[in-house]
């Protein structure tokens, strides 16, 4: 090799050099260009030696293995030999201006790691499938940059690091360097002593050039964002299904599990085989796989963010599964009795199975034709369990338990009886049966003046979920969530998983109102939103968050969320999944939040011409509200709707200005949607409250209310409520505490 150009641009004792390196031609080296910086310092200390430090940057192809050196070298001029780190060459040196490297000296170790051990900052030129020594003196956290001299082979990127592996999805446009080399982040990784060996991996590994190891400041930003990564938890699902001739058909079962650890450790996932479809497989199909089931651990990702990887150990298949004999179930029934005698022993589980079915005490006649039917059976059949199966299927199928049946001795307004009222107020907030507590009032006095530490009770009892998703569902008109086909090609971040959490959404934030006792107002509007991962990333809020599949309330700072009104799963629901729809959106406003239902419309209406598909959503209205039989409805549907324009069929803000100003039928003109949800909250919160006290009391009888009931939550609902903003808790004792309901 020789040194074709030397610019001094230094004093005698400090010298840069920048220097052109023509690589000799051999049958071993092919000729090549190298270009590269030398920075020398020479010192004369008082000797006849010159002591040279040679720092060089520079960069060739040897054959085709890719080199990207910081190299150090020392320079003798008695001796006439550079030393490079490890390895010692025999230079032919003349001067500083002219010197040359026998072919020979040049081994392939000087141009691979395979004899050179990598440390922190430095670059590392590799080969694909070749190992790379590192050497990591402080454990920490490194970047890892990967050099192709061309476009990668494979749109994968995998690293190997002592055993653990990782990969990366890259695709164009490329990050490029000065010299046009394509630069690739790769990884950020916790590294320490016992990290030894790298290995990157892409395809054939053509272009493949280098990587370079860095070590970021612990003060970082990078490194913060490192150690949320690193304390975030990950969860992890079970699937099962039967695979077909093109794959697996898996779904989930049981709720994902929080690895909230870095401890092996058992996660145990439950669900009934009879929930699955039953293996079955054909003689003599190519695909002998077709047909068996197959089970699947997904590592369960919240939102766009990385979480910590999950190694998984053991995967153990247990059924059928019993945790414990005899079962509670089985005791529950089966309980222990002083009685020796069968007959009494079934007299006495009769009457106790019975008495929880009914949700109240047996009359003499019901315990006797019970008693009669397992006799019968058991002469029959001589089988004790059999028999008491037979009195059980009679239970299972009486009125006394498949409704809540209340029991009136005249025509006029009565009140419940005790166990009413316990049957009455624990399917209202359980949607079950009363527990032990509520069935153990006896008098009627006494248990009215428990209601309100009894539902402040059964709010905080996990059993309230039900009420929750059951009311919500209904009142929200969820199910149209449920059913909207979503353009995935126009909405792909509403995934069928970011569905299944923000469907969540609305129930958890109803709840997290009911049991902190808000007032009604946040309905309409909050400042705060109740999300897990899933959701404010859906939001664009995932920084917000690190709550995993948790509901947690977090403040959103944004004048586009807040309330239920701009919830997604209602928003999207409300839409054709492929553009917003203002008219869905009017009348399920009109109807579920100001009890102001519009007309069912008439039939045979007309579409719109094709003509208008260029005008805009207002104009369009307009139209259709100028054609015969549809004004009269749509002047209570489209001054509602025309605001919600501002958000999109997947339930997201548009990113487009949206002329969503609307005249209302009060005669007030709103120019926007927060414009919108002031002005109800300021024109129509009693009419906001009336409505959900309405489907709240409707929800909590199981009918439709009568004239006078409807009366009473207006007047007495203001009377008592309105005062203190409606807090919805509440809200739900006033109806409870109502005659609407204590009475039958």
């Amino acid at each position: 090799v020789s040194i074709s150009s030397i610019e001094d641009t230094t004093t005698e004792s400090d010298e840069t050099f920048s220097i052109m390196l023509t690589q000799s031609n051999s049958d071993d080296i092919p000729a090549q260009i190298v270009d590269g910086n030398a920075n020398v310092t020479i010192t004369d200390d008082d000797s006849d030696l010159l002591i040279a430090n040679f720092n060089f940057d520079y960069e060739t192809k040897f054959s085709d293995l890719g080199i990207n050196i910081d190299a150090s070298f020392s320079v003798s001029s008695a001796s006439s030999t550079w030393i490079y780190g490890d390895y010692t060459g025999l230079f032919g040196f003349s001067d500083l201006s002219n010197f040359t490297i026998s072919s020979e000296d040049l081994s392939d170790n000087l141009f691979s790691n395979a004899n050179k051990t990598i440390e922190e900052g430095e670059v590392a030129i590799i080969k694909n499938n070749d190992e790379t020594s590192i050497d990591i003196k402080n454990k920490g956290i490194y970047q890892i940059d990967v050099i192709f001299d061309g476009p990668p082979n494979d749109d994968v990127l995998i690293g190997d690091i002592s055993g653990r592996t990782f990969s990366k999805r890259i695709k164009p446009p490329y990050q490029k360097s000065k010299d046009d080399r394509i630069i690739i982040p790769f990884m950020i990784v916790e590294l320490n002593r016992d990290d030894k060996k790298i290995k990157i991996t892409n395809g054939n590994g053509n272009n493949l050039r280098s990587f370079n190891l860095s070590l970021i400041p612990p003060d970082s930003e990078t490194s913060k964002e490192f150690e949320k990564f690193n304390n975030r938890n990950p969860y992890i699902s079970a699937h099962l299904g039967v695979r077909t001739d093109v794959g697996a058909r898996l779904s989930q079962f049981d709720s994902p599990k929080k690895v909230d650890t870095t401890e092996c450790k058992k996660y145990s996932f439950y669900a009934p085989i009879s929930s699955f479809s039953l293996p079955y497989t054909e003689n003599n199909n190519v695909n002998y796989l077709a047909g068996l089931h197959e089970i699947a651990i997904r590592s369960e990702p919240t939102d766009t963010r990385q979480i910590p990887r999950v190694v998984i150990k053991a995967i153990e298949i247990e059924g059928p599964y019993i945790n414990e004999w005899p079962s509670k179930e089985y005791s529950t029934i089966f309980i222990e009795s002083q009685n020796q005698d069968e007959s009494n022993y079934a007299k006495h589980i009769i009457k106790r199975f019975a008495e929880r079915a009914y949700r109240r005490p047996l009359t003499i006649n019901e315990e006797s034709l019970l008693f009669d039917v397992w006799k019968s059976e058991y002469k029959t059949s001589k089988n004790f369990k059999s028999s008491l199966k037979s009195s059980f299927l009679v239970v299972l199928t009486s009125p006394q338990f498949l409704f809540i049946t209340e029991q009136s001795k005249t025509p006029q307004p009565e009140l419940l009886s005790t166990y009413e009222l316990a049957a009455k107020l624990s399917f209202f907030l359980w949607n079950s049966g009363p527990d032990e507590k509520l069935k153990s009032y006896k008098d009627m006095n006494n248990f009215i003046a428990s209601l309100s530490n009894e539902v402040d009770r059964m709010i905080n009892n996990k059993q309230f979920d039900r009420f929750i998703n059951e009311f919500v569902y209904q009142w929200l008109d969820l199910e149209k969530f449920d059913l909207v086909n979503i353009n995935h090609s126009k909405y792909p971040k509403l995934t069928l998983e970011t569905k299944r959490e923000l469907r969540k959404e609305p129930s958890n934030f109803i709840k997290y109102l009911i049991r902190s006792n808000l007032k009604l107002s946040n309905i309409i509007n909050s400042d705060f939103i109740i999300v897990n991962d899933v959701v404010s990333g859906y939001y664009g809020l995932g920084n917000l968050t690190e709550s995993g599949y948790d509901f947690k309330p977090i403040k959103h700072n944004t004048a586009h969320l807040g309330g239920i009104l701009t919830q997604s799963a209602i928003l999207s629901g409300l839409s054709d999944g492929n553009h917003s729809n203002p008219i869905k959106r009017g009348a399920w406003f009109a109807k579920k939040i100001i009890a102001d239902p519009p007309k069912p419309p008439p039939p045979n209406v007309p579409e719109l011409s094709e003509s208008t598909k260029s005008l805009t959503i207002k104009e369009q209205l307009e139209l259709h509200r100028n054609q015969k039989g549809c004004s009269e409805c749509h002047k209570k549907i489209d001054p509602w709707g025309i605001p919600f324009e501002e958000y999109n069929a997947g339930g997201l803000l548009k990113n487009k200005k949206i002329d969503s100003s609307s005249r209302l039928k009060d005669g007030n003109t709103v120019q926007n949607f927060s414009d919108f949800k002031k002005h109800l909250l300021d024109n129509y919160l009693d009419d906001i409250a009336f409505s959900y006290l309405k489907n709240l009391t409707t929800y909590a009888i199981g009918r439709t209310l009568e004239f006078n009931e409807i009366a009473y939550l207006k007047s007495e609902g203001i009377k008592k409520l309105a005062p203190q903003g409606y807090p919805l808790k509440d809200c739900i004792k006033f109806i409870i505490k109502s005659p609407i309901f204590l009475e039958k």
